[in-house]
C-alpha cells in the first residue's frame, strides 16, 4: 500500500490518495525502465506514476 504525493502537474483528485501496486504473476510489482510504476488507486483508477512520488504506508 502506498500514498501518492504527486507533483504540481498531478490531478488534484489523486494527490494524497492511497494506491496499491499492480503485480505480475510472480508477485513482483510492474515497474518501467525509467522508474515508473503501475498502480491502482482506491477509486479504481489505474495509472502509471513516478515511483519516487510514492510513499509506503504501514498496513492497519
Amino acid at each position: 500500500m502506498y500514498r501518492y504525493i504527486g507533483d504540481r502537474l498531478t490531478d488534484p483528485e489523486l494527490k494524497g490518495t492511497r494506491c496499491s501496486a499492480v503485480r505480475r504473476e510472480d508477485g513482483k510489482c510492474i515497474r518501467g525502465r525509467n522508474g515508473s510504476m503501475l498502480v491502482i488507486f482506491e477509486n479504481g483508477r489505474t495509472a502509471v506514476v513516478i515511483g519516487r512520488l510514492l510513499r509506503k504506508v504501514k498496513h492497519e
